[in-house]
């Protein structure tokens, strides 16, 4: 991978982080969630190529955002089910349960699925008396999805919902239709955010800046 493919891919990871971040944002708009699937799919294949080529820089960037995005979507959840927990009485599941983004960033590769796991697991048990609590299924869901992202940069095998870049096999055309989705199709809905969500906004157009290192 050359300099420039390096740096376009790195904006490519901060971009896709940042829209993992805010899902609650723009999820609502079904066209740009399935432009968010196609990006997804399109860097899937990015990292996989380099990954072929022994080029370990964007693995390990990725994984180090989807760590820190599983770490402040975990805790959110772990705190909601331990005000349930102490509210019911259930301190064994309180402790089971119990999150902190420092345990989930200092955790090594084989810790975190368990413990998410476990999360994510009692989340659903409980989910029809968690509402009240601010959680919600789609919450369960996209920690779960992110789970499933960061397992699968450390070589554990996951559901490949969409094919269609699968016959792509050259880095620059990858590069090419990401950064093409972006600009064609990404943000162009962006701009619906400029005033009812600006700071959302804002942050978007910092993210998709290349940096020159």
């Amino acid at each position: 991978m050359n300099r420039k493919n390096e740096q376009y891919l790195n904006m490519f990871l901060v971009t896709q982080s940042y829209l993992e971040e805010h899902i609650s944002v723009w999820s609502s708009i079904s066209r740009l969630v399935g432009y968010k699937k196609d990006f997804d799919e399109l860097l899937a294949r990015i990292i996989d190529i380099s990954n072929k080529s022994n080029n370990n820089i964007a693995i390990t960037k990725r994984k180090e955002n989807l760590q820190k995005t599983l770490a402040n979507k975990a805790v959110k959840l772990s705190g909601a089910m331990q005000a349930y927990c102490s509210e019911t009485n259930r301190i064994d599941l309180k402790k089971e349960i119990s999150i902190t983004k420092t345990k989930v960033l200092r955790a090594k590769d084989s810790e975190l699925k368990p413990m998410i796991s476990l999360l994510i697991d009692c989340s659903k048990k409980y989910l029809a008396n968690l509402s009240d609590f601010g959680v919600t299924d789609a919450m369960i869901a996209d920690l779960q999805i992110t789970l499933d992202d960061f397992n699968a940069l450390i070589g554990k095998p996951r559901v490949i919902l969409n094919n269609k870049y699968m016959q792509l096999s050259i880095l620059d055309e990858l590069f090419g239709k990401a950064n093409n989705l972006l600009k064609d199709k990404i943000d162009k809905i962006m701009v619906m955010f400029k005033d009812s969500e600006n700071g959302f906004y804002e942050g978007y157009l910092r993210n998709r800046v290349i940096v020159n290192k």
